[in-house]
This record gives structure tokens, C-alpha cells and sequence, in this order.
């Protein structure tokens, strides 16, 4: 997808799809933007390494870069991370290696609110999603099929889809 979001402001924002619809290519896409912009960037790669990150793509402006890629195993080490570098924008790819915590959406979006920075997440969608046309999908519906604890906490929910072999962004909330 390689595509940009602009537009969306502070606060905890998803990026959510079926794997392969380009929630890393996006996310990456926009560090690439933000670093262009002189901004600071937190990226905790939970599913690539540093090294391959670094591969896909032509980076500007790196010492703003600051990629983490160990297991998060504490929630608390992403605030840890935050005030240790003070970022503009903080990445998490992806959400479903994140420890198990029943807070976990309320505690990202009081990070966004507390830093006033935008915190973006990637989240890959159960197979369940696949016996649906995501592409005309209602948020009830869509909160009936994957509950509402994410889309509650966050600011901005963006559905990545697969139409015709195309992927498309919908915002859900």
C-alpha cells in the first residue's frame, strides 16, 4: 500500500487489517514523512528487526529515528521509552505481541493525551473478518464481530481492506 495518512492528529490512533494490507508499509511511509519534517520518532518494531527495517527504504534524517525491536514484556517500558527520547510520534508494530493487559487500549490512549503526541498502533484482525465486505462494514457491526475495548479507547480507528486485490483505508472512528 506504501500510502501516507495525513491528516490524522494526536491521540491513540489504529492502524487495523488482515495481515498483508499494509499496516508496516503505512506506518513506515509515515515515520519516512515525519523524519522529513524534522520530527522525533519512537518505533518499537515488535515483528522485524532493526536491520530489515532500515533495508525498506531510503531514510532521512535517522538520528531522529529511534527503532526499538526487543519483546516488550511490560507495558510500562513503552512510557519508560517516551520520556527517555521525548518523541514527536511514537509506532508500535503491532499490537497483537503485546503482553496481555486488560488496560492496555485506555493505557495507550492516556499516553497520547498525558505526551500530546499521536501514539499509532498496528493490529492485526482475526480471520473471522474475512466473512465480511470490510469495504461497507458499519463500526456497530464492525464492534460486533472484534468487541469494542479498541475502538472505544481510540481516537481514530483506520480499517485496512483488500477490494479487487486493491487495499483501501476506511477511518471507522
Amino acid at each position: 500500500m506504501n500510502k501516507v495518512l495525513s491528516g490524522y492528529g494526536k491521540g491513540y490512533i489504529v492502524f487495523a487489517s488482515r495481515p498483508g494490507n499494509g499496516k508496516t508499509s503505512t506506518i513506515l511511509e509515515n515515520i519516512k514523512k515525519d523524519l522529513i519534517s524534522n520530527k522525533k520518532v519512537l518505533f518499537f518494531s515488535l515483528e522485524n528487526n532493526k536491520e530489515s527495517i532500515l533495508k525498506k527504504g531510503i531514510w532521512f534524517n535517522t538520528q531522529n529515528l529511534v527503532i526499538l525491536d526487543n519483546p516488550i514484556k511490560d507495558i510500562d517500558i513503552i512510557k519508560e521509552n517516551i520520556n527517555k527520547y521525548n518523541p514527536d510520534t511514537v509506532y508500535i508494530d503491532y499490537y497483537d505481541l503485546l503482553p496481555n493487559n486488560d488496560n492496555i487500549n485506555e493505557f495507550f490512549h492516556q499516553l497520547s493525551v498525558n505526551y500530546n503526541i499521536p501514539l499509532i498502533v498496528a493490529h492485526n484482525l482475526s480471520m473471522e473478518n474475512d466473512n465480511y465486505n470490510l469495504s461497507d462494514i458499519t463500526i456497530d457491526k464492525f464492534i460486533e464481530i472484534n468487541g469494542s475495548h479498541m475502538i472505544d479507547n481510540a481516537d481514530e480507528y483506520y480499517l485496512f481492506y483488500n477490494n479487487k486485490r486493491i487495499c483501501n483505508v476506511k477511518k471507522l472512528k
